[in-house]
C-alpha cells in the first residue's frame, strides 16, 4: 500500500474518484492507481456536465489540476 509521503513524493497533489493525479491532471504510474475500485478517468470524462467540489484551502491543487485537465 502506498503511503501519503511516496504518493507526494512522486508528485501527487490529489485524487479524483480514488486515482491520485499530478499538478497537470495526469495519474500518477503507481500500482494504487491500478487498483482504484472506482470509474476509470475516461469515462468521467465523457459526463457533459461535472461538478468539481474541494470542502478546504488543501484542496485548491487537486481542484486545479482537474480543471486544467478539463480546459484540455
Amino acid at each position: 500500500m502506498a503511503s501519503i509521503a511516496e504518493l507526494i513524493a512522486h508528485g501527487a497533489v490529489g485524487d479524483l474518484a480514488g486515482h491520485f493525479l499530478n499538478a497537470r491532471g495526469v495519474p500518477l504510474d503507481r500500482t494504487i492507481n491500478r487498483q482504484a475500485l472506482a470509474p476509470e478517468l475516461f469515462s468521467l470524462s465523457k459526463i457533459r456536465h461535472r461538478l468539481v467540489v474541494g470542502g478546504a484551502p488543501t484542496k485548491v491543487p487537486i481542484v486545479s489540476a482537474i480543471l486544467a485537465t478539463a480546459r484540455g
